[in-house]
């Protein structure tokens, strides 16, 4: 068989790798070949990671529908750092199913992932929600309190396409 390219090699790594391609790979004596295994490995080891975090994160959900609930509402906040503007929160119940293990907390995330499984987690959520407080809103009743607001606003605006039984473990007052 006639030795790939470095550069073939690390497209090879890109894609789907048998253990055999690996193991073909890891007797090829070029230092470049193994540097791009060993960023291979690296790279596996971060994904694995991630997935294990995603379970984890998981946890809650998973515990809750094995009670019964089969829709679990996650509900988070943008903007309340900011001196001046709205605080905006969004509302989505994903499915059961539901596997990108990058969505994660969007601080952790770059730009450019965000924007990629903002599509994602559109396509593939029940329903989503947003849920507003303005400025004038968090002026009156402080950060926190016009926070709590937008969120049951984002919650109580959800619809799902068929008839549901809501259970909120959760205050939302």
């Amino acid at each position: 068989m006639t030795k790939l390219s470095i550069a073939q090699v690390k497209e090879l790594l890109k894609t789907k790798v048998t253990a055999e391609v690996l193991a073909n790979l890891a007797r090829d004596e070029r230092k470049g070949v193994q540097n791009a295994l060993v960023a291979y490995q690296k790279r596996q080891a971060k994904v694995t990671q991630a997935k294990l975090a995603f379970a984890e994160r998981l946890r809650l959900e998973q515990n809750l529908w094995t009670q019964g609930i089969e829709y679990v509402a996650g509900v988070d906040e943008v903007g309340r750092g900011p001196l001046a503007g709205p605080v905006v929160t969004a509302a989505v119940i994903l499915p059961h199913d539901f596997d990108l293990y990058e969505v994660n907390d969007s601080k952790q995330l770059s730009v450019a992932k965000r924007e990629e499984l903002y599509g994602k987690i559109l396509e593939q959520a029940l329903t989503v929600n947003i849920g507003v407080a303005s400025n004038r809103v968090i002026d009156q009743v402080n950060i926190y309190e016009a926070t709590k607001m937008a969120m049951k606003e984002a919650v109580l605006g959800l619809n799902l396409r068929h008839n549901t039984y809501w259970s909120m473990p959760c205050r939302l007052n």
